[in-house]
């Protein structure tokens, strides 16, 4: 959106301006200190966005005028009234009668007032404070300024960076605590080590593991003895029963023995 021209009805200490800005190129406007260049910024931001406080908050000073504007090679004129308890905005073009808020929307292209006001229209106070600046504070008011809160927060990063490192190198660094609680603990180790009384430590260790080893030896020996005596236990009465009776079949024997004639 270009603005071709502007008429301010009333705003200020305007009444009946009229100005045209040729097409195409940069239009300058220059004059001495209260000639009216900031109320003709605050004029243009107002036609554009209207009141700063909502209806029915006290805002001093009304406005009444016109802009002029070229969008997309359409002519379109913004016409706007706003006092402490009202605010009328119309806007005329080719798109018929389409909401004047739609139409001026679509012609700001998404840009809201807060990007407005720190983009497109830098006033006095913002040109005096960046002229004392020295370069690198430049780029960051640069920043700060064109992006707002978001691009303020941004051009601190570097200053945090810069501050977090120079308190790295002045204090101890997260690595170097680590190092030194790694090395205390070695040490705790070692001393544990080679401490009194260590050696009969280990020594009762070993002889406790061999007598370990021993009762298990002697358990696995007594575990097969007494698979042995479980099975003797079974065997034991059918074996004296087959004693007893070969004793018997010997006797009969002896008793029922013929001569070899003796048939």
């Amino acid at each position: 959106m270009r603005i071709d021209d502007v008429r301010i009805e009333e705003h200020g200490a305007w009444r009946e301006l009229s100005l045209s800005f040729p097409q195409p190129g940069l239009t300058a406007l220059y004059g001495p200190n209260e000639a009216g260049k900031s109320t003709l910024l605050r004029f243009l931001r107002g036609m554009l966005y209207g009141r700063r406080q909502p209806l029915g908050h006290r805002e001093p000073g009304s406005l009444r005028g016109e802009l002029g504007v070229e969008h997309a090679g359409q002519r379109y004129v913004v016409e706007r009234r706003y006092d402490a308890t009202h605010d009328q905005l119309d806007v005329r073009g080719p798109g018929g009668n389409r909401p004047s808020e739609r139409t001026l929307a679509e012609l700001l292209q998404g840009v809201d007032r807060t990007v407005y006001e720190h983009v497109y229209a830098v006033g006095l106070r913002e040109m005096q404070e960046l002229g004392t600046l020295d370069d690198e504070a430049v780029a960051e008011w640069l920043y700060g300024t064109s992006l707002g809160p978001a691009g303020r927060h941004l051009a601190t990063v570097n200053e945090r960076v810069r501050a977090s490192r120079q308190a790295e190198r002045s204090g101890p660094t997260r690595i170097a605590r680590l190092t030194a609680e790694y090395g205390r603990l070695s040490n705790e180790i070692e001393e544990a080590v080679a401490g009194p009384g260590i050696d009969e430590l280990l020594d009762e260790r070993a002889d406790v593991e061999e007598n370990i080893a021993r009762a298990r030896s002697r358990q696995e020996t007594e575990q097969r003895n007494l698979r042995g005596y479980r099975l003797l236990a079974r065997i034991h009465e059918p074996w004296s029963r087959v004693r007893e009776y070969r004793a018997e079949l010997k006797r009969l024997n002896a008793q029922c023995r013929l001569p070899k004639d003796g048939i």
